[in-house]
């Protein structure tokens, strides 16, 4: 297991209560590495985001950058920053705007309906490049998998940043089907 990750939901914004409630996850996980996803603009204004990264490599807690769209009221931004020297993890739902905001029985499904263009995998790649030496591990999870265009978007990234995982265990992961 490289970390657990904790999503958080948009209710849960940046109070004294929270910020004890964080305190206390590590406290009941002392020696396990922890990765935190909110869901709520609020951790990520001006006044908020530079504590929160303190408050995070404090307390050694991984910050999620989290990929999805930037222009709605229900979405935060995607800011990778390092807070933990061993890991780095993102997760890549996807841009698609209308589906994010979605509602209905299907709002899952199309909410990660997306598939990232060449010149957003290779914005991705410019920050991974510029990145790779300030952690020891980077994880990039796809969630954009609803249309099974998760593993085509890793495996393009894959190719752009040169990874060969040839001979290092088992074979890479395939999408799954799980209708």
């Amino acid at each position: 297991m490289g970390s657990l990750q904790f999503q958080f939901p948009p209710y849960f914004i940046p109070t004294k209560k929270s910020i004890n409630y964080l305190r206390q996850i590590r406290a009941w996980l002392p020696a396990l590495p922890l990765c935190l996803e909110f869901r709520n603009q609020a951790w990520y204004q001006p006044n908020t985001l530079q504590s929160l990264v303190a408050f995070c490599r404090q307390e050694r807690f991984t910050l999620t950058a989290a990929d999805e769209p930037h222009q709605t009221e229900a979405s935060v931004p995607f800011y990778p920053v390092v807070t933990t020297p061993d890991l780095m993890f993102w997760r890549l739902h996807g841009r698609n705007q209308q589906g994010w905001l979605k509602k209905g029985p299907n709002w899952r499904k199309e909410r990660t309906l997306y598939r990232y263009d060449h010149a957003e995998l290779e914005q991705f790649k410019q920050t991974l490049v510029g990145l790779q030496n300030d952690v020891k591990e980077i994880c990039i999870i796809f969630n954009n998998n609803s249309a099974g265009d998760a593993v085509p978007n890793a495996l393009t990234l894959k190719e752009l940043l040169g990874i060969d995982f040839d001979g290092l265990g088992p074979p890479p992961p395939t999408q799954l089907n799980l209708i």
